[in-house]
């Protein structure tokens, strides 16, 4: 009797880098929703990180004009502020970051401006992961976010492989002495079409393999590695938990060495221990607990040197 043993999957196989990722280095993410996704891994695990310090940005303009504004080498376009519920936004940024008024907002900027200059000093490694090329403009000047305004205000367009391009070297250039790497978002932009969608992936991909920096291909793996809806969340865009879990297993063999791996799985036996919850807080079982935490994350910081002074408690 023979039996065919189908395969149902198209697995990816990835190259391990060029540069590797320790506890030793510092991250710093910008980018699409994804970016917070790989943030909250990395911190997690004991990586300092930090991600999108002004709210999450999308396109490759937007991400561009951000760091340059936020590293002090562009002034904020006052000219750009715009009104939304009784509160201050601004164009150039996420509705997260808004204000009462324009002075409050201008006190805010000064505030991220030294957070972000702090962390990018000790950021070894910079990760960019763009979400679509289809943008709106306003005055022929992209928008990280139209604020609920009138439609008629704004143009959509798609933006062409070269200005992609222009952006992503500005961007390297601004972290010329940093490792950077970059990916493209799995989540897709269906309210802008399934055809456009494609085409803006397809846009921002060319673009990074034109100019030939660091590729992780976290949108092929979800949209051709994994290819089943059931990754995904309701809505049917956003990539599920169990989908994010394989993607941050693809990035580990790709930039970690086994040494960071073993520290990993270290952090995670911390982290199921320093997760679980007493039955009863102020019981003396759970006073004894609490110390041998506190003691067990003493020697893991012994055996991690560089891991972060404190692992704050939350889920995976």
């Amino acid at each position: 009797m023979y039996i065919c043993l189908m395969n149902w999957r198209t697995e990816i196989s990835l190259k391990e880098s060029d540069f590797h990722i320790s506890h030793k280095d510092f991250m710093l993410g910008m980018g699409s929703c994804f970016a917070v996704h790989m943030h909250e891994k990395f911190e997690y695990f004991g990586f300092g990180s930090v991600t999108n310090p002004t709210g999450i940005l999308y396109n490759s303009r937007s991400i561009s004009k951000m760091l340059n504004l936020l590293l002090g080498k562009e002034k904020l376009d006052e000219s750009r502020f715009v009104e939304r519920d009784e509160m201050i936004c601004h164009y150039d940024f996420h509705m997260d970051m808004r204000a009462k008024n324009k002075e409050d907002f201008m006190d805010f900027l000064v505030q991220a401006q030294k957070a972000f200059q702090a962390s990018w000093e000790k950021a070894s490694v910079i990760i960019i992961t763009l979400g679509t090329a289809n943008v709106y403009t306003k005055e022929n000047e992209i928008v990280a976010n139209c604020h609920k305004q009138p439609n008629s205000l704004f143009t959509k367009q798609v933006m062409s492989i070269e200005e992609i391009i222009s952006d992503i070297k500005q961007i390297t250039l601004l972290a010329e002495a940093k490792k950077t790497l970059f990916t493209v978002s799995p989540v897709r932009h269906l309210k802008d079409g399934f055809i456009e969608n494609q085409l803006s992936k397809a846009h921002l991909i060319s673009a990074i393999h034109k100019i030939g920096v660091s590729y992780f291909p976290a949108y092929e793996i979800v949209i051709d590695d994994l290819r089943d809806y059931r990754f995904y969340k309701k809505d049917l865009v956003h990539p599920s938990e169990e989908a994010v879990d394989y993607v941050w297993e693809k990035f580990k063999s790709t930039y970690f060495k086994q040494e960071t791996i073993d520290n990993i799985k270290r952090v995670h036996k911390f982290r199921s221990l320093q997760n679980h919850r007493p039955f009863n807080t102020f019981s003396i079982s759970n006073e004894a607990n609490t110390k041998k935490k506190a003691v067990q994350f003493q020697a893991l910081k012994q055996e991690i040197p560089h891991l972060k002074e404190k692992l704050e408690t939350k889920s995976q």
